[in-house]
């Protein structure tokens, strides 16, 4: 993989972005972060030595458990996290994930700020990330993320003085409170998952044919999306063809509802030999292959 400095030559233009700011050290003062970007989240709780503020919507407690972890002793923690009820309803936020940022240390004040929406990680005075992603496992390994890390102290004094003002317009939720709403939270995710599965099959089946899907690039468009599809296609018409034929003979003759999956049998065959016939013409030359080989890799 590239390194961080070749990451930012790529995303954009020098003239766009302007020179690097650095130190007179000549340490980079701002580095933009794309895709996983856990090790810097972790870089920057390990410089900490007096306080840090994480401020995210959404916490797992997983990973709040490994931000602790890096953390020095005596680090000073204040998160700022969106606690409502479709929050914890959804498992976007864990109450065990506030729990844990809570216990890091004796002076640590949680604060509860249901309209958040930042994602600012500040270590002292030294450090911030600023970003697009929560404190989960998607959010620092999986998403397309993107941010900057600022090591400027004017800039870094300014973010942390904004993170706690935002402060000041939420609520503290102390130790107490989070044990008394534990409960709660396995009640209201049981409520939000028998509402998800009794929803409709047919509805989420039609939601999921109109919603947007993979980029399509081709006679192979859609990709593993596109062959559960037909998969899934096929073994209706294998199931319906099954009953419609144990039910002629059980009354004696062919029902009228053998037909149409007859009908769909054979349209979906046609299709597939089309879609071959399609692709043997379509097949590029071996070095059309190579070429597009070498883009891939």
């Amino acid at each position: 993989p590239c390194s961080r400095a070749a990451a930012c030559a790529v995303v954009a233009p020098a003239a766009a972005r302007g020179p690097d700011r650095r130190t007179g050290a000549g340490r980079l003062m701002v580095q933009l972060l794309s895709g996983g970007w856990r090790s810097d989240l972790a870089a920057l709780a390990s410089t900490a030595s007096r306080s840090v503020l994480v401020v995210a919507p959404f916490i797992k407690e997983d990973e709040a458990a490994w931000f602790c972890g890096q953390l020095g002793a005596g680090v000073e923690v204040t998160p700022l996290a969106n606690v409502d009820a479709e929050a914890i309803s959804t498992a976007a936020l864990d109450l065990g994930a506030l729990r844990r940022l809570a216990e890091a240390s004796p002076s640590a004040r949680v604060i509860a700020l249901s309209n958040l929406h930042a994602k600012v990680f500040v270590a002292d005075e030294a450090a911030t990330i600023i970003t697009s992603g929560n404190l989960t496992r998607s959010g620092l390994d999986r998403n397309l993320e993107y941010g900057v890390l600022l090591q400027e102290p004017d800039t870094v004094r300014t973010v942390r003085g904004d993170m706690l003002a935002f402060a000041r317009l939420g609520s503290e939720v102390d130790a107490a409170t989070i044990a008394e709403l534990a409960p709660l939270e396995e009640e209201l995710r049981q409520a939000r998952a028998g509402i998800t599965r009794d929803a409709p099959r047919a509805t989420k089946r039609q939601f999921n044919e109109v919603a947007p899907g993979p980029p399509r690039t081709g006679i192979h468009a859609g990709g593993r999306t596109q062959r559960a599809l037909r998969l899934r296609r096929r073994d209706s018409v294998r199931t319906g063809t099954r009953a419609a034929i144990h039910q002629g003979y059980r009354t004696g003759g062919e029902p009228a509802s053998a037909r149409p999956v007859r009908r769909q049998r054979l349209l979906l065959h046609r299709r597939s030999t089309l879609r071959k016939d399609l692709e043997a013409s379509l097949a590029p030359c071996p070095a059309a292959s190579e070429a597009q080989g070498r883009r891939h890799v």
